[in-house]
């Protein structure tokens, strides 16, 4: 791995995971292609997303915690589809 690129939150929590990831990445001779940072509230990192991997990365760390950071939207849905249908089950079966 020679390059690397870094996505993380526009805060103190992401600025401190950038400042010890890049003294780590100088220690090991990785290049940081890109710095890129979206805040705790954001809806979508897709542009922060799109200019980091147009650099080409070997490899990303991507520094957020928390569901905001990890939500898949997709996910959700599926999992409300599910909900809704397994109350429908249990609706139909209640009337037997």
């Amino acid at each position: 791995m020679k390059t690397v690129a870094f996505v993380g939150f526009s805060d103190a929590y992401g600025e401190s995971w950038f400042k010890e990831f890049s003294k780590a990445a100088d220690l090991a001779k990785v290049k940081v292609v890109a710095n890129e940072r979206f805040a705790r509230n954001d809806a979508s990192v897709t542009s922060q997303v799109l200019k980091m991997m147009s650099q080409n990365p070997d490899a990303v760390l991507i520094a957020g915690a928390g569901t905001p950071a990890a939500r898949r939207p997709l996910c959700h849905r599926r999992r409300s589809r599910s909900a809704a249908t397994r109350a429908r089950s249990i609706d139909a079966r209640r009337r037997q």
